[in-house]
């Protein structure tokens, strides 16, 4: 939902107009769909290379590169630059839940609180976005950098403050345990 106030703020000058701030913005749409898989591969392949297992994220990693390949090749000349997107973000799901499966399977997994843990955060990010289609009409358009900045910022912060309420009222403890961390 702020894909284009962010955009426009930190693209749309000189060179930059607003044809481009909307194929942009509609690039950042698709990558923000993947982000949970772009931050997870890392964390799994981490978590695989401290138990002293390389191989499997980097044979994995070898074949889905291929497979991204394949896909770009294949959606740039049906989406144009959207498909080399939507390619990268659709492998790294796959990445991802194949990660996470090969490795539940050689170590385990305590199941139930990561989905918990996943209800959470799909939980508060309906809140975030009920409050960013809420919050985007406060702040009226104009061209400045001022209105451009609150543009973004006014509804990010109600959008963060929003999560991090309805996180913390359906039991999550990590905001908890965060605010701990730093009085100490």
């Amino acid at each position: 939902m702020l894909a284009e106030p962010i955009t426009r703020l930190l693209l749309e000058y000189g060179q930059c107009n607003a044809q481009d701030t909307t194929r942009t913005a509609q690039l950042m749409v698709v990558y923000g769909t993947g982000v949970w898989a772009i931050c997870a591969v890392p964390v799994i392949v981490r978590a695989s290379s401290a138990l002293d297992d390389r191989r499997t994220p980097v044979n994995a990693g070898l074949i889905l590169v291929l497979a991204n390949l394949a896909g770009n090749l294949a959606l740039v000349w049906w989406l144009g630059e959207a498909g080399l997107v939507t390619a990268t973000v659709a492998v790294a799901a796959v990445q991802a839940v194949v990660l996470l499966g090969l490795f539940a399977r050689q170590y385990g997994l305590l199941w139930q609180p990561l989905l918990l843990c996943l209800f959470r955060c799909v939980a508060a990010s309906l809140a975030m976005l009920l409050v960013a289609a809420l919050a985007r009409p406060l702040v009226t358009e104009g061209d400045s950098v001022a209105v451009r900045f609150a543009a973004v910022f006014v509804p990010l912060l109600l959008c963060a403050t929003g999560y991090l309420v309805v996180y913390y009222l359906i039991g999550g403890r990590e905001v908890a345990m965060l605010l701990e961390r730093k009085g100490k």
